[in-house]
């Protein structure tokens, strides 16, 4: 045998790469074959080494100078192949045989560099300052700006991103992610998505009630998937109209009649004494408006307790028993009749007894209560409901005890609109409920 093995100096891929390849390096989603060949095909019946055969296949990636030896079964092949399917950049490949009596093959060669990278990009987005400091937002009701940096989930992402993008779905038209059709391209030298203005900025005003999606694209042409993009969606909702407050509510433009304010506002200081019929009234109205008492339930009970009584004494086979439930609901009827209109009235004079004069100043922080006889600072967390009618506001305690404000301590419309505000900051998930 005193010839060299013979074959193409080029090698080929069983793999299209991704379209973001260039000129200088070749993108793949997934594992390749990189194959050296004899003859014109790789079909072809042409063997690299019909003498001695091939007692080695070696394998240079980049510019290392290092030839590594790779497996192979046959010594009479038309080819030989490599495997890759490691993530990671190969660096341009080269590929040269060995015979049994020492004679080399030319040098085959893929001159461009290889990546394999097979990771799907899942995107993450952090809400932010305008620092950079991580900041909370739960989603609700803001005029505030918004800003989300955009990272990885998982890295290093071998390929790198060859473009990260958001999309915003407006809230209520059942969009998902694989039916947006426009995607905005995220900048990569900033990765930010920004919202809103800080300065005022009329052009700059952000009003926006829906779903963020994220999603990126890697090098080697894979997307996110869409399970990845909704677990990592983000709900927004931000107005912006000249500062004034948003406010909370499922239409696309916050209600300005009803719902919570989000918006930076100082404190708000009112004064008044309680007025015995209006006390009374407001007292019994509330429980009304919380389903405790009602002058209905207490009239159907009493109808009730009637005929109980009447089937006790007509209607011997279930009389005991009739009975017995007259007494029950004659029992809940005395006690639910003292709290409707004889309580009202009691409370009134335990107040006039310890004070007459209320002043309570209202903060995002907390709510502070001054008394001639004493002082008091309650976190918002205590409350759970504010009940709002057309003359008083009804503060409800997580232990069914309330605290009854009238509207008219408020000196105007818009500091009654500020104490809204405020108790939209200090407590955001408390529920409001406006009755007419």
């Amino acid at each position: 045998d005193q010839t060299n093995p013979s074959w193409n100096t080029a090698l080929v891929v069983d793999r299209t790469p991704s379209e973001h390849s260039n000129n200088v390096i070749s993108y793949f989603p997934t594992g390749i074959t990189i194959t050296g060949y004899a003859g014109s095909t790789l079909t072809s019946d042409k063997k690299v080494d019909a003498g001695s055969g091939i007692e080695q296949v070696l394998v240079q990636y980049g510019n290392s100078g290092v030839w590594e030896e790779i497996a192979f079964e046959d010594r009479y092949s038309n080819r030989y192949e490599l495997i890759l399917s490691e993530n990671k950049n190969y660096g341009s490949i080269k590929l040269k045989t060995v015979d049994y009596l020492g004679h080399e093959s030319e040098v085959a060669e893929y001159t461009k560099v290889v990546c394999v990278d097979d990771v799907i990009p899942v995107v993450v987005a952090v809400n932010v300052d305008e620092t950079g400091n991580t900041v909370h937002y739960d989603g609700t009701w803001t005029n505030q700006q918004l800003r989300y940096a955009v990272d990885l989930l998982e890295k290093p992402q071998v390929s790198g991103i060859y473009q990260y993008e958001w999309a915003f779905v407006l809230r209520g038209t059942g969009t998902q992610p694989e039916e947006i059709t426009e995607w905005t391209k995220i900048d990569k030298n900033e990765l930010e998505v920004i919202f809103g203005t800080i300065a005022g900025d009329k052009e700059h005003y952000a009003q926006k009630n829906g779903t963020l999606y994220f999603r990126a694209q890697s090098n080697a042409g894979l997307t996110t998937t869409e399970e990845d993009i909704l677990k990592q969606k983000k709900e927004i909702r931000i107005w912006q109209e000249e500062l004034e407050p948003a406010k909370i509510t499922e239409s696309i433009k916050p209600d300005s009649s009803t719902g919570w304010y989000n918006v930076k506002t100082g404190e708000v200081s009112i004064s008044f004494e309680y007025e015995e019929n209006e006390y009374i009234n407001a007292d019994r109205r509330y429980l009304s408006v919380s389903g405790q008492v009602s002058k209905v339930r207490i009239i159907t009970l009493a109808a009730l307790a009637a005929f109980c009584l009447l089937c006790a004494y007509t209607i011997e086979q279930i009389a005991i028993v009739s009975f017995i439930c007259f007494v029950i609901i004659v029992l809940s009827l005395m006690k639910m009749t003292y709290r409707y209109f004889i309580k009202p009235k009691s409370n009134f004079n335990s107040k006039q007894k310890n004070a007459k004069s209320y002043s309570f100043t209202f903060t995002k922080d907390k709510i502070s209560l001054t008394t001639q006889r004493a002082s008091a600072d309650f976190q918002w967390k205590m409350f759970k409901k504010l009940y709002e009618t057309s003359d008083m506001i009804y503060l409800a305690h997580a232990n069914k005890s309330f605290t009854i404000i009238p509207k008219r301590a408020f000196e105007n419309e818009e500091q009654l609109a500020a104490f809204r505000k405020i108790v939209g900051q200090g407590n955001s998930t408390m529920e409001y409920v406006k009755i007419d």
